[in-house]
């Protein structure tokens, strides 16, 4: 992993802190992991959202095999990445 350096108010840290001493989270770096990790899981689904809201909003094509296929492994994914 690359350390990187980031500056907090006290709110942010005392929050932080926090969540670590509630054993919530084993030490900060997880903290801040997890929520990484949240955001671009949402920003996938977000993605994938728009991309569906599209198609529904485009002229009707036929629904391929290969088509289908991806479909279902792109809501697999976004699935399996809510869920962790």
């Amino acid at each position: 992993m690359n350390p990187i350096q980031v500056s907090l108010t006290d709110l942010q840290k005392k929050h932080l802190e926090g969540q670590v001493q509630s054993g919530a989270f084993s030490d900060a770096n997880q903290y801040i992991q997890t929520l990484i990790d949240k955001d671009r899981t949402e920003s996938e689904r977000c993605e994938l959202e728009q991309t569906l809201l599209q198609r529904l909003d485009s002229p009707p094509i036929e629904m391929t095999e290969e088509i289908k296929s991806d479909l279902h492994q792109r809501c697999r994914d976004s699935l399996n990445k809510t869920s962790k």
